[in-house]
């Protein structure tokens, strides 16, 4: 059984997928902590103008240390201002006509936090794929541990994995 657990991005790269593609259970770590301005919240995407940025409002006034799956979208503005950034850099892109119905469905939802958005676009981006992954949240779970490698640990053996597949940002978790 393979597992991999990341954290949940908005509108991650490839890879991102990659790894989902090649496991049976995928964990969105959303009770790690919440950082400010980065990649949770937000995306660097290429245009034919060049790289714009996509960045969801979060309210953090006063809320040092919230987890990711506490974290509240501030403004819904952005939800109309973000479908109109893709359709207007990608209507001429291959494929656009095949999957923007299904992406301006996600930007017409409600949502109130951020793992909310960041977990339905993965999983509808996912099914646009063909992958079968079981998600689960590892908030939802009663892992142990107080070091990033002893929670990962932690919740493989409580889903019975036996081979923990990570990204490269994940060497930090695995030692110490």
């Amino acid at each position: 059984m393979q597992v991999a657990i990341l954290q949940p991005n908005y509108i991650p790269w490839r890879g991102y997928f990659d790894i989902i593609a090649k496991v049976d259970k995928f964990v969105f770590y959303d009770d790690a902590q919440y950082t400010k301005d980065d990649w949770r919240n937000r995306n660097r995407l290429l245009g034919p103008q060049g790289p714009f940025w996509l960045t969801i409002p979060i309210k953090t006034k006063g809320l040092l240390g919230q987890k990711i799956n506490e974290a509240m979208i501030a403004d819904h503005s952005w939800q109309k201002k973000h479908w109109r950034s893709i359709e207007v850099n990608y209507a001429k892109a291959p494929y656009y006509f095949e999957y923007c119905e299904d992406i301006q469905k996600l930007y017409a939802q409600k949502y109130s936090s951020l793992v909310e958005v960041n977990c339905r676009f993965i999983q509808k981006i996912s099914s646009l794929l063909g992958l079968k992954t079981e998600f689960i949240y590892s908030s939802q779970i009663s892992y142990r541990g107080t070091r990033a490698s002893e929670k990962v640990l932690s919740i493989c053996q409580l889903l019975q994995g036996n081979v923990y597949v990570s990204g490269p940002a994940a060497k930090n978790y695995l030692n110490g």
